[in-house]
């Protein structure tokens, strides 16, 4: 299949990598079937029942993998063990088959990169994603459709034939997001194979041949509940995932080669296929680019925008790079978006191309991140099987001693074995997978009343110990809506002395109609819509928008489908042309028309480090940057406008003006002011953050100095500045060779600039002598960690410096991070790399934003927070219905009290454990036991009851400084519960002793029965001692008291407990538990003063160990780390 020169260049190739470079990196291992391995397994298999085999094939299918197949060439594998960046393994059949079809999918060259005629498809599909192998260059690659080309060749695509998109769905398949309905069967099966439901079999089977009946039967209907309860949420959470990727089942009018239109099912469309949009209201069913025309859609669900977006269609004078959708968000219609209006001209309805289908398109990513989160951190979960282990080999310990006990005994061979194992059974408490979960799910059903809402409980987990809170700033920090009231003028080279009113410019001026005109707003339903900046400047300008309002589906005139008129001069205005706003160049343009005397002129807005260069030096005052800096520093946002006159260039050529054309020459109009009002109780939340020791960090996409004004008037910044950035080759720094404090001549490397603060600072003239005009680099090399004088500085950088120290400076990126408090310019993929640097310095990282463009850095960190109300809640991990970040306060809190909760379940559970073994053990040694009912009693009623019960104890009222301890392994908990676990032997083994001593001769044989009397009652008190003692209190919860249900409960049971073992059992309860009472009531006296000796015993060691050695407190990292 493959010549000779193919086999030696990849003859060392055993692993390949795919999407390298990217968050959805594989290593892939290609293997194929090895027969003598495959017979020694069956073999294998057949001698031991098959029993280890399945057990691997579910658990360890990795195994199963090596055990049957070997190394071979990826080319030549039958199966791929491929493994993520998490260090997870999964394994993937690989899939070909002969076709007698040319498949094209190199769409640039019209080359198919599979094989010609007749030959055979390799690929292998992983996370529902197609991966075809290129047998030129012998390497996977996902189908992404028309990613990567060049624009033009989207544009000037030729419609495919029938039999063309035929062939494509032979490769691409059905254009669906396909989830399994998984049956109740399967759902069921997948619950009962865990290994504490399988255990759980085997210990009825025990229960049952010890003849604990009710018992057995109680246990085996809670664990059904349990399962049910389980089931049921996995089967609704498919149902929501099936719902959510549902699709309308209806046909579109597609372009053929031929020219002829025809109807075809959306399931049927492939990437290339050419189609017209239909007219009516739909949800979008791919991710296709506009080609004409223009529509108006609704992205609440994918990128939480809540105001409606206009797309427009894709030109050649778009942007010169190869065409990707999140460049090209406003060409790009994606799927899952509602349409609510498509716009035309004259009889030439709207045509878009497919780009992605199924899995690939914008809403199959976000369905994929959903089905296949990042892996949560299981330290509590593997903590808690540790616990278990731990609890197992106790029972194997005490199998063995009660296998000699019972031997010794003289019991029959049936009644050593099955009692013996019932140790192991006692020791792994039913309640156990109750413990793990239930301080979560009460914390979760909390938080929805604070209208927080959490899509995985486990993440509550996380909430609690967040070590650094990140919040993007517009709309998370300031308010939503702008305010926009004022200009600085530019005219004839300079600036006007101050800023000026808008509505004191007149509106045939041009920075007037530049306001007026830059724009992609649109009217829907008589309303005008769109971006919340463009809508604030466009209603300062107070002109019109006009358009047809007919029928908002309709066509529109020849050329103008938005016209802009002024009131006071009518003039009207018409836009020709956009060239939208993306990430990447940070400015958009218009082009446009008066319909007076038909003059054409672009107008530009944007960034004034990119507005800047494109404009004539001589329209450009000589104080651009000091001018900049001085609005900056006031706290404005700052947009540099600008405009072109085209009146020398006919409107046909005008209209295939490239944006690099229309962008160059610009007329420098002036700065639009824009003030940012923070939100209520920004300042609150973000002092309350910093005085328990969380770090709190800005990532804004403003101009730095903007930034700093805001995270100076929400208290963010307390120290003095030093500035971070950089002077080498690519660099971006007029703002800085121009700004006030800053050099002008600096050498190409990394830089610090000392900029003072307006709040007093402590620091000395000596120590920031230090950093004015800094190289940081020669601080890293003479140990910047020794300067401590950095402690005493907030730094502030840009997200291109940003990017600069973390390909090429890593080692100076981590000493600086803990002390940056503002990154500026940032864009969506610099915030994840933000999120992304902090957890590699072990930080437990919160990002807080409104889903617009930070949807990807909230999935990324540990504690992903929507402040927006749209429905961008799927893919954050909470969602907010507050307004404003002060919701983190109580997501801190519950976080805080569900690990606390959590921890105390699991305590109390394991000394549980304890208690019942230990006292089955003793009795065994008296040869005696624990009937039926007496199991019942302490193991459901109490036990059970008091796991659901402990961890319903509310927040506490305050955050403190020190996090909850995240380590319930860590020394001093070992060392209290063994203590704990010694009183217990001491005080049955003691207890036992008394009775044998004192009153074996008095009452014969029925000293046996009374010792089952004695550890029953002991036990009923030390269940209670337990539930008192891991029942903890401030400083993260409330105490007890405030547990009303646990407080009543506990009352109860103890004054019952009291009141029986002093005046005996009723006989009704004396025949059920089948309990004999020994007569002596000063014995059972005593057993009531061993039990409140116990108790006290009990509540000094958890105060000793809680006071001196830190119990279930530790420290915080801190900023000085």
């Amino acid at each position: 299949m493959f010549n000779s020169s193919q086999h030696k260049k990849f003859s060392q190739e055993y692993t390949f990598y795919v999407n390298e470079g990217t968050e959805e990196e594989y290593k892939c291992k290609g293997y194929k079937k090895d027969q003598f391995g495959v017979v020694l397994t069956i073999i294998a298999g057949i001698l031991t029942g098959f029993i280890p085999v399945l057990a691997l094939f579910y658990f360890k299918r990795k195994i199963i993998l090596y055990l049957t197949c070997k190394r071979c060439y990826h080319v030549e594998a039958e199966y791929f063990l491929i493994m993520d960046i998490y260090k997870r393994h999964f394994i993937v059949r690989c899939k070909s088959y002969d076709r007698s079809r040319n498949i094209t999918i190199d769409f640039k060259t019209s080359q198919s990169f599979i094989g010609t005629h007749n030959d055979v498809l390799t690929y292998f599909v992983f996370r529902d994603v197609k991966y075809t192998l290129n047998k030129e260059t012998l390497t996977f690659r996902n189908l992404n459709g028309y990613c990567g080309l060049d624009c033009s060749n989207i544009i000037d695509a030729a419609p495919l034939s029938l039999n063309e998109m035929k062939n494509r769905k032979y490769l691409y398949g059905d254009n669906k997001l396909h989830i399994a309905n998984s049956s109740y069967f399967s759902l069921i099966f997948d619950e009962i194979i865990n290994p504490f439901y399988l255990f759980q079999v085997g210990s009825f089977g025990i229960w049952i041949c010890d003849e604990y009946y009710i018992y057995a039967a109680a246990i085996f209907l809670i664990s059904l509940v349990c399962v049910a309860a389980s089931v049921s949420e996995s089967k609704q959470a498919n149902t929501k995932m099936i719902e959510l990727c549902n699709c309308e089942d209806f046909s579109v009018d597609v372009i053929l080669s031929n020219n002829e239109v025809q109807s075809v099912n959306v399931k049927d469309l492939v990437p290339g296929t050419i189609f017209y949009m239909p007219t009516n209201g739909f949800k979008m069913f791919c991710d296709a680019v506009l080609l004409n025309g223009s529509l108006i859609v609704d992205e609440s669900l994918l990128t939480g925008e809540t105001t409606p977006v206009t797309k427009i269609a894709i030109t050649n004078g778009s942007i010169q790079d190869n065409y990707e959708p999140h460049k090209f968000k406003l060409q790009t219609v994606f799927c899952g978006t509602y349409v609510i209006q498509t716009r035309y001209y004259k009889d030439e309805k709207i045509k878009a191309m497919v780009v992605n289908t199924g899995f690939t398109t914008f809403k199959g990513n976000l369905v994929n991140s959903m089905l296949y989160p990042k892996p949560l951190s299981r330290k509590f979960y593997i903590d808690a099987v540790k616990i278990v282990g731990s609890l197992f080999l106790f029972g194997l310990c005490g199998s063995i001693y009660s296998f000699i006990v019972l031997y010794k005994n003289n019991n029959d061979w049936f009644h050593i074995i099955i009692r013996s194992l019932d140790i192991f059974t006692i020791m792994i408490p039913p309640s156990m997978p109750i413990a793990m979960t239930v301080g979560f799910i009460y914390a979760r059903k909390r938080l929805r009343k604070c209208n927080i809402f959490c899509n995985n409980a486990q993440y509550v987990n996380f909430a609690g110990i967040i070590d650094c809170a990140i919040f993007d700033k517009t709309g998370t920090l300031t308010e939503t809506k702008v305010a926009i009231t004022s200009v600085v003028k530019s005219e004839g080279g300079s600036f006007s002395e101050n800023s000026i009113l808008i509505d004191n410019i007149e509106d045939n001026q041009s920075i007037k109609k530049c306001i007026a005109c830059c724009h992609t707003l649109t009217r829907v339903n008589n309303n005008v819509v769109g971006d919340a900046m463009d809508l604030a400047m466009f209603n300062a300008s107070r002109w019109v928008l006009e358009d047809n309002e007919e029928n908002d589906n309709e066509q529109y005139d020849d050329c103008v489908p938005v016209v802009l008129k002024s009131f006071n001069t009518l003039e009207e205005i018409g836009i020709l042309k956009y060239f939208p706003f993306n990430t990447t160049v940070k400015m958009m343009s218009v082009l446009t028309s008066s319909l007076d005397n038909s003059d054409l002129i672009s107008y530009s807005k944007g960034a004034p480090e990119k507005i800047i260069p494109l404009c004539l030096f001589q329209t450009v005052p000589n104080n651009v940057y000091k001018k900049l800096d001085f609005y900056t520093r006031l706290g404005y946002r700052v947009i540099a406008l600008a405009s072109r006159h085209l009146n020398d260039t006919r409107w046909h050529n005008a209209m295939h003006m490239t944006r690099d054309e229309i962008e160059s020459k610009l007329t420098f109009e002036g700065f639009l002011l824009v003030e940012n009002n923070l939100q209520p109780k920004v300042k609150k939340t973000l002092n309350l953050l910093e005085s328990v020791n969380i770090f709190t960090v800005m990532s804004s996409g403003d101009n730095i100095n903007t930034s700093i004004c805001i995270a100076n008037k929400c208290d963010l910044i307390k120290k003095p500045i030093l500035y971070i950035t950089y002077d080498g080759p690519f660099s971006n720094t007029e703002f800085f060779k121009s700004a006030p404090k800053f050099p002008c001549n600096i050498s190409p490397i990394i830089k610090m600039y000392y900029s003072s603060n307006d709040d007093e600072s402590s620091c000395s003239d000596e120590n920031t002598a230090k950093f004015r005009d800094c190289d940081i680099s020669a601080l890293v090399d003479d140990n910047m960690c020794a300067h401590s004088e950095l402690k005493n500085f907030d730094f502030v950088m840009e997200g291109y410096v940003f990017d600069i120290l973390k390909e090429r400076y890593t080692n100076i990126l981590r000493q600086i991070l803990p002390y940056c408090k503002v990154f500026a310019r940032m864009s969506p993929d610099q915030k994840c790399h933000l999120v992304d640097s902090y957890q590699k310095l072990n930080y437990i990282v919160s990002m807080c934003g409104d889903g617009t463009n930070d949807i990807n850095a909230m999935r990324m960190s540990h504690v992903g927070i929507s402040v927006s109300k749209s429905e961008i809640c799927a893919a954050a991990h909470f969602n907010t219905q507050q307004d404003g970040i002060e919701c983190i306060e109580n997501l801190i809190k519950e976080g805080r009290c569900a690990m606390v909760s959590s921890f105390c379940v699991l305590k109390y559970t394991a000394i549980a454990s304890i208690i019942q073994g230990i006292s089955m053990m003793v009795l065994y040694t008296v040869d005696s036991t624990m009937t039926d009912s007496m199991m019942i009693y302490s193991d459901l009623v109490i036990t059970m009851s008091a796991t659901f019960l402990i961890a319903n104890n509310p927040t506490y009222k305050w955050i403190v400084p020190k996090k909850p301890n995240s380590n319930l392994l860590k020394a001093s908990n070992l060392i209290t519960f063994a203590i704990h676990s010694i009183i217990i032997v001491i005080v049955q083994c003691g207890s036992i002793i008394m009775l044998s001593k004192h009153y074996k001769s008095e009452w014969g044989s029925e000293y046996v029965d009374y010792a089952a009397y004695v550890l029953f009652n002991l036990t009923i008190f030390q269940y209670l001692s337990g539930i008192f003692i891991y029942c903890k209190g401030p400083p993260y919860r409330k105490s007890m008291i405030h547990n009303k249900l646990l407080s009543v409960w506990y009352v109860v049971f103890s004054s019952i407990s009291f009141y029986f073992l002093m005046n005996g059992y009723p006989n009704i309860i004396t025949r059920f538990l089948s309990l004999s009472i020994p007569p002596d009531v000063y014995f059972r006296l005593a057993l009531l003063l061993i039990a409140l000796i116990e108790f006290y015993l009990h509540n000094a060691t958890e105060i000793i160990s809680t006071k001196y050695f830190g119990g279930n407190i530790e420290k915080t990292r801190t900023n000085s780390n």
